[in-house]
């Protein structure tokens, strides 16, 4: 027992150290618009969420209620789901690690580099499903480090229980299976030969039983996450064979470089180059899937889906390497992804925006009707407690769609008048009216004119329409 409790104690410090780095460095910008419809689940609690990512909002749910009483915004509440996440992925890798062979250093190390390989630094500190995800593909490694060590069926079950739960907080979690049935066939080949077979064919098959029977039992619950919801996250976009080659460098060269690098270096130990070969069967999934989600026309993920692939390649990389060359490549990756984080993180014009809204509104009580994402990024971020509406649920709606929705939203604005609140109609709000019109009919828009006087407003990047009521 006494032996096991260094061990303890490096996870523990380690979890914590990385926790500290990923909250200290938590952005003060959305990554893309995700970020957005989760932070807005964070109060409102939903058993489940949504048809891909089942666990990831329940999840958020209750750790907010763990800290709104410290004062934490749900915006807050996310960063730290992000952090603690990815922190907890670190811990479990380096328990992995150990499991694996790794003297105690060299463990640490490969879970330093696996934590801080750019990818999954930078989106330690984003809101997203991926830091939390990292933490349950951490989990997974363990488990497959557990049942290479002494393979049993309960084990195996195991390591399917751990990848079925990483895919319930992000579908690709299906995609695990690939990764550790294959790393855990070859850490057992140079002893178990064939019967290496049996570990990860349980574990892929029970898998798959999961996939189709936790939906089927839940149901009645209210879990919409259907087999077919979780199959159609992978063909959301048109292939085009020239972006595949382009998402295989974009999602794990760049993304993941310099630790990248380690794919194309063969080991020369025979047992490492088994890992190696299963690392390079699991990336021929993860380019599929990145041709699939990541085509030319659309911006790139920056390694989002790839994370659980730093766990092999951080392994591979302290176990060939020096130490003092392992050390450097712990601090360049520390260095890249501290650049990418810098320079994703750039609230200035959104801070400027909130600074001409509180110009414009003059202390009184006001209420924004918003159409960009930027703009509730600004709110959600920068005032939390500012109610705001945002139009963009006109998008949903037809013209009998709206002029069922009218009555309600009068009698909502006698009673925002009646609080005192002043209304403003934000530039972009008038814009996506506009743009939405030839859906939604001139419903919305004539109703606007028939209630409200419009007087323009202009403080800094703030412009916006005071709605005056007529009556």
């Amino acid at each position: 027992m006494s032996e096991h409790r260094p061990h303890w104690r490096d996870r523990a410090l380690l979890c914590l150290a990385f926790l500290a780095l990923y909250a200290a460095l938590g952005q003060h910008t959305f990554y893309k618009t995700d970020g957005i419809g989760l932070v807005h689940f964070a109060r409102s609690g939903p058993v489940w969420g949504s048809v891909h990512h089942p666990l990831y909002e329940p999840l958020l749910h209750e750790l907010d209620r763990l800290l709104e009483p410290l004062g934490a915004s749900p915006y807050r509440s996310a960063l730290a789901f992000s952090a603690l996440g990815s922190a907890l992925g670190v811990a479990l890798a380096h328990a992995g690690f150990l499991r694996l062979g790794l003297a105690r250093g060299s463990a640490a190390l490969a879970a330093a580099l696996a934590g801080l390989a750019p990818a999954v630094f930078f989106f330690a500190t984003v809101v997203e499903y991926h830091g939390p995800f990292f933490g349950t593909a951490g989990l997974a490694f363990w488990c497959m480090a557990r049942a290479a060590q002494r393979p049993s069926p309960a084990r195996a079950l195991a390591l399917a229980l751990a990848t079925y739960f990483a895919a319930s907080l992000h579908a690709t979690g299906h995609l695990l299976p690939s990764l550790t049935c294959a790393w855990l066939l070859a850490l057992g080949f140079p002893s178990l030969r064939w019967r290496a077979l049996v570990a990860p064919c349980i574990a892929g098959a029970a898998h798959v039983a999961l996939l189709f029977g936790v939906p089927a039992l839940t149901r009645a619950l209210g879990n919409a996450a259907s087999p077919d919801a979780q199959a159609a996250f992978f063909t959301m976009q048109e292939f085009a064979p020239l972006d595949l080659p382009l998402g295989f460098a974009r999602e794990w060269l760049l993304a993941f470089a310099p630790l990248s690098l380690v794919l194309f270096w063969r080991p020369r130990e025979p047992a490492l180059r088994l890992e190696w070969y299963a690392l390079l069967a699991a990336c021929v999934p993860y380019a599929l899937l990145s041709w699939s989600l990541n085509t030319g026309h659309n911006p790139s993920e920056c390694g989002a889906y790839w994370l659980p692939l730093a766990l092999p390649a951080a392994r591979l990389a302290v176990a060939q390497l020096p130490r003092a060359a392992a050390v450097a490549l712990v601090l360049v990756c520390a260095g890249t992804g501290l650049w990418q984080i810098a320079r994703h993180d750039e609230p200035a014009a959104q801070r400027a925006w909130i600074a001409g809204f509180d110009a414009a509104r003059a202390g009184r009580p006001a209420l924004p009707w918003i159409g960009h994402s930027s703009e509730a990024a600004a709110l959600l971020i920068e005032r939390p407690d500012q109610e705001y509406l945002a139009l963009d649920f006109l998008r949903t709606l037809g013209p009998a769609g709206v002029q069922a929705g009218v009555p309600q939203l009068e009698a909502q604005v006698d009673a925002w008048r009646r609080n005192g609140m002043d209304l403003y109609l934000t530039a972009s709000a008038r814009e996506l009216i506009g743009l939405l019109e030839p859906r939604t009919g001139p419903g919305f828009r004539l109703w606007l004119e028939r209630e409200f006087e419009f007087e323009p407003v202009e403080s800094g990047p703030f412009r916006a329409e005071r709605l005056m009521p007529r009556r």
